[in-house]
């Protein structure tokens, strides 16, 4: 359902797979998709991508994404992992 809901609302690249539904799109599309997802129990943004083996890997790996791309100087981002099939 949330995957018609996307192509309905013209989302790019609209894929199903393990129980999620991902698509690409831009920015300005965050508060569409939270206000419109009407089947969709949570939206999540993925700012970026990449291996990691170990706790640090991923602390690496979130610590060098470009967040002053997305956060002010003044903003808060608190940061919580997640493991599938790992």
């Amino acid at each position: 359902m949330v995957k018609r809901e996307a192509l309905a609302m013209r989302f790019d690249d609209v894929r199903a797979s393990e129980g999620r539904v991902q698509f690409a799109a831009q920015i300005t599309d965050i508060p569409r998709a939270n206000l419109w997802l009407r089947s969709a129990d949570r939206v999540l943004v993925k700012w970026g991508e990449f291996e990691a083996r170990t706790f640090d890997d991923l602390c690496e790996g979130v610590r060098a994404l470009p967040w002053e791309d997305w956060i002010p100087a003044d903003g808060r981002f608190p940061m919580r992992g997640k493991g599938i099939k790992s």
